[in-house]
C-alpha cells in the first residue's frame, strides 16, 4: 500500500466527505422531512414484476437508511484510494470525491444512485488492479441499482483484450436471475420496467419540462393503455430527425453545471455548497481522456444513457468516479480545455428540460401538507410562488391545506378551478375535488368528480366507492 493510503488520508476524506453531506442535508431538512414519492416506492414492499430497479429495496430497509445511503456515497471516495498511482489513484482525487456535491446529495436520498456509484467505483478499482471478474460483477450488481447500467455490457467488449469479454460475462451473473424473475412475473426481460417510461420520458420536451405532478400525470393517461416503449417508439418513429437532435441536446446537458433535473431542483438544493460544483466540472472534463479502457466504458455508458433517456444530476453522479479517474489521468493541456468546455455548456447551453424555479420549496409545502401543518404548507407555497413556480400543483396543494384546515366552500373552490384550469385531465385534482365537496354535502358534484377521476384513472375507484355509491 503506497504511503499516502495509510490511515490519516482515510479518516479526511471521511470527516470532509461527511461535513459536506451533513450540510446538504440540514439546508435541505424541509425537504426531505417526508419521503418523497420516488423514495416511498422503495420504502414500500416490493412486488414482482419490479416497476423500478430493485437493488435499493434492500438498503432501503435498513434502519436509518439515509445515514446508510450517505455512507455509500462516499465510498466512491475511499475505493479511489485503492486505485493504483499511474491509473490516477491519489488522496487528492479521493479528497475531491469525497467533497463532490452531486455524490453528497444522491448520499440524502433514499434512491438508488449511491449505492449504484459505490458499485461502480469498486468496478473501477477491481479492473485497475486486473481483477476483471470482479469489476464485471460489480458492474452487473449495479445495473440492480441503475438499469441503465446494463450498457456496460456491450460496451465492455469494445475494450481491447479479452478482458472485456470476462467482465462482459461476469456482468450478466446477477443480471440474468433478476431478469427471468421479473419476465416470469409478467414484466419485461430486463431488472425493472420504469426505463419504457423513462425512455418515453425522454423523446419529449414537453414531458421533459413538466415536473412530476398533477400536470404530468394527465400525459400518462392511464386510462388509455399501452405501452409506455410503445409511445416511445412512436414519438420516435414521428420525427427520427428530431429525436435525435434532443438526444444531442440531452447529452450536452450531462455536462452542464449544476446539471438538470426532473423531481428536484439540484441548484437550490445545493446551494449551501454551491462552489464545489468546481471538482464536478473538473471531473467531468475527464471526457477529453476517452479511450478503449474500463472508465471510458462508464463515461460512455452515461452519455448514451443521457442521449437516449434524459440527463439528470442523480443520474449523472452514479458516472462521476469514472470521469474523475480520467481526469485525473489527463495532462493539464488535456484537461483545462475539456474544463473550459464545461464551462461554456453550463453558461450558455438552452436545455428546455430544467426544472421549474421553486420546485424544492413546493415539494417541502407538500410534505408539510402531509404531516398536517396546514398553515406552514400555504406559507411555502406562498414562497414558492415568489421564487417564480407556476403550475397546478400550487393550486392543488393549495386548495387541499385550504380544505382540510376547515376554511369556507367559497374560498377553497377557486383553488381548485384553478388546478383544473391548467391541468384539466389530472385524476389527482378530480379526486381531491370529489373529496372537498362530499365533505362539504354536495353530493351529487362529488359523485360527479370521482366519475371524472376514475374515467381518468381506474385504480381510484376503490378509494372513491364510497362517493360513488352512497
Amino acid at each position: 500500500m503506497q504511503k499516502i493510503n495509510r490511515w490519516p488520508l482515510p479518516l479526511a476524506v471521511v470527516l470532509l466527505g461527511a461535513g459536506v453531506r451533513l450540510t446538504v442535508y440540514l439546508q435541505n431538512r424541509p425537504l426531505f422531512s417526508h419521503p418523497q414519492v420516488d423514495e416511498l416506492e422503495y420504502l414500500e414492499t416490493p412486488s414482482m414484476p419490479f416497476e423500478r430497479p430493485p437493488g435499493t429495496y434492500l438498503p432501503a430497509s435498513f434502519p436509518w437508511p439515509r445515514l446508510l445511503f450517505g455512507a455509500l456515497s462516499l465510498t466512491p471516495a475511499l475505493l479511489m484510494l485503492a486505485v493504483p498511482r499511474r491509473n490516477g489513484g491519489t488522496g487528492a482525487v479521493a479528497l475531491l470525491t469525497a467533497v463532490e456535491p452531486t455524490l453528497a446529495l444522491s448520499g440524502v436520498q433514499i434512491m438508488p444512485e449511491a449505492p449504484a456509484a459505490a458499485l461502480a467505483a469498486l468496478s473501477l478499482a477491481a479492473a485497475a488492479r486486473g481483477r476483471h471478474r470482479l469489476a464485471g460483477y460489480a458492474a452487473g450488481l449495479a445495473a440492480l441499482f441503475r438499469g441503465e447500467m446494463l450498457l456496460l455490457i456491450p460496451l465492455f467488449l469494445l475494450i481491447r483484450g479479452g478482458r472485456g469479454r470476462v467482465m462482459a460475462l461476469f456482468a450478466l451473473i446477477p443480471v440474468l436471475p433478476l431478469a427471468a424473475a421479473n419476465l416470469a412475473s409478467g414484466g419485461p426481460p430486463s431488472v425493472a420496467s420504469n426505463g419504457g417510461v423513462n425512455l418515453w420520458i425522454g423523446s419529449d420536451w414537453k414531458l421533459l419540462g413538466t415536473p412530476p405532478g398533477v400536470e404530468f400525470e394527465q400525459y400518462m393517461n392511464l386510462s388509455s393503455g399501452g405501452s409506455f416503449i410503445g409511445r416511445a417508439l412512436t414519438s420516435v418513429g414521428s420525427d427520427p430527425a428530431g429525436w435525435a437532435f434532443r438526444g444531442l441536446v440531452k447529452a450536452s446537458a450531462f455536462f452542464t453545471l449544476p446539471g438538470p433535473g426532473r423531481n428536484m431542483d439540484p441548484g437550490s438544493a445545493l446551494k449551501g455548497v454551491f462552489p464545489l460544483l468546481a471538482v464536478t466540472g473538473l471531473f467531468l472534463a475527464g471526457a477529453a481522456g476517452f479511450r478503449r479502457d474500463v472508465p471510458s466504458a462508464f463515461m460512455a455508458a452515461g452519455l448514451i444513457s443521457a442521449f437516449i433517456f434524459f440527463p439528470s444530476v442523480r443520474y449523472r453522479a452514479v458516472f462521476l468516479p469514472a470521469f474523475a479517474l480520467a481526469a485525473a489521468a489527463l495532462p493539464r493541456k488535456r484537461l483545462l480545455p475539456g474544463a473550459a468546455a464545461v464551462a461554456a455548456l453550463s453558461l450558455f447551453l438552452p436545455y428546455p428540460g430544467h426544472v421549474r424555479p421553486g420546485l424544492n420549496t413546493l415539494l417541502s409545502a407538500e410534505n408539510r401538507l402531509r404531516e398536517g401543518d396546514h398553515r406552514g404548507c400555504i406559507v411555502l407555497l406562498e414562497q414558492a410562488r415568489r421564487e417564480g413556480y407556476r403550475g397546478a400543483d400550487i393550486h392543488n396543494i393549495r386548495a387541499s391545506a385550504m380544505a382540510e384546515a376547515g376554511m369556507e366552500f367559497g374560498e377553497v373552490l377557486p383553488e381548485f378551478g384553478l388546478a383544473l384550469n391548467e391541468a384539466p385531465e389530472s385524476p389527482t385534482v378530480w379526486r381531491n375535488m370529489a373529496a372537498f365537496l362530499w365533505n362539504y354535502g354536495r353530493t351529487g358534484p362529488a359523485r360527479e368528480a370521482a366519475a371524472r377521476a376514475v374515467r381518468l384513472n381506474p385504480s381510484l375507484r376503490g378509494e372513491l366507492l364510497r362517493i360513488l355509491t352512497e
